[in-house]
């Protein structure tokens, strides 16, 4: 049986129909008629049960189509002009084993043939014109316009006969072998409709290179029906499998070895077709995102079939998943549960008889068929829209690879997911694995990859290379640029993993610095930049500028932060300007006191004496900026290092400098440090990485009274900023993701395998680091936060509400306690009022007035308590915030635990006079919180009978705001 693949011969056939409706074109006109239909399929979401409209009633001939769109609107793995060369033929990708269903068809049979082209260096071209695919050919959608004819050069594909332990226990005993160059000829070929594969993905080959001039002389092939099933799936070593079936070859058999071993080498070897090839269309996407909306892993997938598995396959009852899904929820505080699933019975069962703990984390696709036979598969029951099954089938694995572990059985669709996410080999468990790990073992592993921070999902972006032992970095020889997105994640590579296979795969660290892993890369340093915030002002763009760096280097050595380039990317034309040229020009490391930018030490020094009573003129000072930075620019390739280390890829490096009195409460904690830190990391995409915070001190400065000084306000400081540390790095890294500080650092990479050369610099890169907060702070470039009239004059938050909101929830998480829990409406009934006591040493106030007007006015309505935050653990102080329906405290930075009162509190803040007018401290921040309601009261008269009475109208008024909000919510008809 001949395999016929297209290749264009020299002979242009006149345009003519003939038989049934197809279109014999010449080779550029069946081009044309090719990139159009490939142009339309990819922009047009075909909607369930509604053929492809781009193509309804469609003439069968080319001049009907609409114009083609540019080539480079369209992906492939080479351009548009020399395409084949360095191939010696062409791998059509047409037909797909008949009974697949998507998970199989797309993800096992299409890579089967991939990898046979890769192997016999064939350049792959997929366009399925397979209608004997029952379970997922839709004729309405991939049948849809013109059918086109067309000629080339045609070649068959050789059989092998198996022997031995290789004999194939099918019918013929065969796999394909080798192409045949011996016996080639000019064929016709047909393309029908739009295909499967153009429906769901991006073109693997661009149809141009039917009309290049490289391919003319390279013959095709491709598979026939026989040698794509059984000779391809069964019989050849060269396919990937999801478990050992019936017929495979005793040599290609697990026979001795753990079934998760086996499956590795299945999964590696179409993990690294899928991530070359696979590229949803930018609708499939969408679909994908709104179906599992989580970013950065943080959920755990179960795929649950339950209807019909065929070839050998043990069906289980849903009762077989709940220990391990109970196992992720142990494990865990937070992080959804995405449930794929065949049957309509499932959902509602683990949400009404499951834990709640369980049920309130359930995700899944929203409007999905779900068969309710238990023996018949939706594409079945979906018979007449086929293209909707495989459109949610195609959703649901692209949505479980997202998620950071995995619960499954023996699947095509989980195989699927694994290719896309290879790092769940290690994070997932197998119900039908007899050997497989059991839920207390899954518990475990989960628990040790938490604590190590696992980081992001493939799909989320990044090249997913874990647990590949043969891995290593590449790089792009063009420009010399590491591809740091493929190294491992932070935590990936330990050298036993709880539970684990014993033959688990691991990437091996080269050592750690201060217990951070590293990675060798054996090849010179290149670092990139990209700024934003740039106002073409010298005298203070730096003010305003942030940039996020490649390749952020540190040199052990000279103790400083580097950036390796070549000479021709640094900005060097003044007539240029570019957001991703490094340039010699600084950014701010700090988000406080803003008044110390522009000053310098001298002026700086001058101002700190006031406080210590003393100060000397005569001193010699160094005169620099304080808190303007810039790491070093290094352009001179001679003097670069031949190598360096390199921290995992899922970590981001952020030096900061504070102000000796930053930390003197959490004010400034929160709003100069942790806001400008997150709105800095957020721009640049990178707050949910791991973070790594590094301090930096200034020069030495000739001045031991103002070093004593500062010395003295940071070991008054350093409880205060433990306490609230976990609400930016989280519980369990607060104490461990700090290099502190750079200058006169002593750095800890005693475990390190040394392979810097002699005389070379020691360097160590984060693959990401971002410089430049200082604008960020709730105060922007102003001096203070309401002690003078002249901060009032330029509001810096405006529409900074929605930011503020998402920088709370981001904490809040970081906490264990997620958006869920803490944005709900202030429980009634009564209504918690917190009044805040004695939470300043110099505003304190006991309010003890306030108080009984309060409980006298509202009784039973309202649980008025006294609280003295500052005695508070950090979670016990921020989750009594989050359940309260108001706040009455002082103004100040002890106030700043009022920033996590839930949406529609209220929050009533009494503030000092003064011979400037009243201050009204942190007015820019509380003002612009769109969902905390903000009273502001005069501390002075405040315990006068009439502002009594204001306090209490207000507060009964803002609660029955809340009572409103609560009618509305529970459908009731507000007054």
């Amino acid at each position: 049986m001949r395999a016929y693949v297209i290749l264009w011969s020299c002979v242009a056939i006149a345009i003519g129909t003939i038989g049934n409706g197809i279109a014999l074109v010449r080779k550029t006109d069946a081009v044309e008629a090719m990139l159009a239909l490939q142009e339309a399929t990819s922009r047009v979401p075909i909607e369930p049960g509604v053929g492809f409209s781009g193509f309804a009633g469609a003439s069968s001939t080319v001049g009907a189509l609409s114009s083609p769109s540019s080539p480079e609107q369209h992906h492939s793995n080479r351009g548009t002009q020399n395409i084949c060369d360095g191939y010696d033929g062409i791998m059509w990708v047409s037909r797909v084993i008949r009974k697949a269903g998507a998970g199989t068809l797309f993800f096992q049979s299409i890579v089967d043939s991939l990898v046979y082209a890769e192997k016999y260096n064939l350049l792959p071209w997929v366009w399925i014109n397979d209608d004997e695919n029952k379970p997922c050919y839709d004729n309405r959608v991939h049948g849809a316009g013109p059918n086109i004819t067309f000629s080339h050069l045609t070649g068959e594909i050789e059989e092998l006969v198996g022997e031995g332990k290789m004999a194939c226990k099918t019918k013929h005993g065969t796999r394909p072998g080798p192409p045949d160059y011996m016996h080639l000829e000019i064929a016709d070929h047909t393309v029908i409709g739009n295909g499967m594969w153009q429906s769901y993905f991006q073109p693997v080959s661009s149809v141009q290179l039917f009309a290049d001039p490289s391919c003319a002389s390279k013959p095709v092939f491709e598979l026939s029906r026989s040698q794509v099933m059984p000779d391809m799936h069964r019989c050849s070593e060269l396919a990937v499998r999801g478990w050992a079936f019936k017929g495979i070859p005793d040599a290609l058999l697990p026979n001795d070895m753990p079934m998760s071993d086996w499956l590795w080498d299945h999964r590696r070897r179409a993990s690294s077709i899928v991530r070359k090839y696979f590229s949803p269309l930018p609708w499939l996407h969408e679909k994908i995102e709104f179906s599992n909306p989580v970013v950065g892993g943080n959920c755990l997938a179960a795929h649950i079939r339950l209807t019909d598995k065929a070839s050998g396959r043990d069906k289980k009852g849903l009762e077989a998943y709940r220990p391990y899904i109970e196992a992720y929820v142990s494990a865990t505080e937070k992080g959804a549960i995405y449930i794929a699933t065949d049957d309509g019975t499932v959902l509602d069962t683990i949400r009404d008889t499951w834990s709640r703990d369980v049920g309130s984390r359930i995700i899944a696709q929203d409007g999905a068929f779900r068969s309710t036979d238990d023996n018949v598969p939706t594409f079945k029951l979906l018979a007449e829209d086929k293209h909707r099954s495989n459109s949610e089938a195609l959703v649901e694995i692209y949505s479980m690879s997202k998620c950071n572990y995995f619960v499954h059985g023996y699947s095509g669709m989980a195989e699927a997911v694994h290719y896309l996410n290879s790092r769940l080999h290690q994070r997932s468990a197998n119900i039908d694995d007899p050997d497989g790990v059991s839920p207390k073992q899954f518990e475990d592993i989960i628990r040790a990859f938490e604590k190590m921070n696992v980081g992001t999902s493939i799909y989320s972006g990044n090249v997913d290379v874990t647990g590949m032992p043969e891995t290593e970095t590449k790089s792009d020889d063009t420009d010399n640029t590491t591809n740091v997105e493929s190294r491992p994640i932070s935590g990936s590579s330990p050298s036993k993993l709880v539970g684990a296979s014993p033959n688990a795969p691991s990437v091996p660290v080269d050592g750690h610095l201060n217990g951070l892993d590293l990675f060798h890369i054996d090849k010179p340093p290149v670092s990139h930049v990209h700024c934003v915030g740039e106002n073409f002002d010298d005298k203070n763009s730096y003010v305003y500028r942030s940039c996020e760096y490649q390749n952020l280097c540190l040199d052990l050595d000279q103790k400083q932060l580097v950036v390796y380039t070549v000479p021709q990317a640094v900005l060097a034309d003044e007539q240029v300007k570019s957001s991703t040229q490094l340039s010699k020009k600084a950014t701010v490391l700090a988000g406080s006191q803003p008044k110390t930018w522009f000053k310098t030490y001298d002026e700086h020094l001058t101002y700190n004496h006031k406080k210590t009573g003393k100060r000397d003129k005569t001193k010699n000072l160094r005169r620099a900026y304080v808190g303007r930075y810039g790491p070093k620019i290094q352009t001179d390739v001679k003097s670069r290092p031949s190598s360096y280390y390199q921290l995992a890829q899922n970590v981001t490096l952020l030096p900061y400098y504070s102000h000796p009195t930053a930390y003197r409460n959490p004010g400034h904690i929160l709003w100069d440090e942790f806001l400008s830190w997150w709105q800095l990391l957020d721009i640049f995409g990178r707050a949910d990485d791991e973070l790594l915070l590094m301090k930096m001190i200034r020069p030495t400065v000739n001045d031991t009274e103002f070093e004593a000084f500062e010395e003295e306000v940071h070991s008054k400081d350093d409880d205060l900023t433990s306490k609230f540390l976990p609400l930016f790095l989280g519980t369990d890294k607060a104490k461990s993701s700090f290099l502190d500080p750079v200058e006169g650092y002593n750095f800890d990479i005693s475990d390190v395998q040394p392979r810097w050369k002699d005389g070379e610099a020691r360097v160590v890169c984060a693959p990401h680091g971002v410089i430049g907060s200082g604008y960020f702070a709730d105060h922007g470039d102003k001096n203070w936060h309401g002690q003078v009239k002249g901060d009032y004059q330029k509001p810096h938050n405006i529409g900074r509400g929605a930011s503020f909101r998402r920088f709370r929830s981001w904490m809040l998480s970081n906490i264990g306690l997620p958006p869920e829990e803490t944005d709900k409406l202030p429980a009634r009934d009564p209504y918690l009022i917190l009044v805040s006591v004695n939470s300043s040493e110099r505003r304190g106030v006991d309010f003890s007035a306030q108080m009984q007007a309060l409980k006298k006015s509202l009784g039973s309505r309202a649980n008025v308590q006294a609280v003295n935050f500052p005695s508070m653990g950090l979670s016990e102080q921020i989750t009594l915030a989050t359940k309260a329906a108001a706040i009455i405290s002082v103004t100040g930075g002890g106030t700043s635990t009022a920033y996590f009162l839930p949406p529609g509190a209220s929050l009533y803040l009494f503030y000092n006079g003064g011979k400037d007018g009243p201050k009204y401290l942190d007015w820019d921040v509380w003002n612009n919180i769109g969902d905390i309601r903000v009273h502001w009261l005069g501390r002075k008269d405040r315990d006068e009978s009439s502002s009594l009475k204001t306090l209490t109208n207000l507060v009964s008024s803002e609660l029955d705001h809340l009572d409103l909000q609560h009618q509305e919510m529970e459908g009731g008809q507000g007054q």
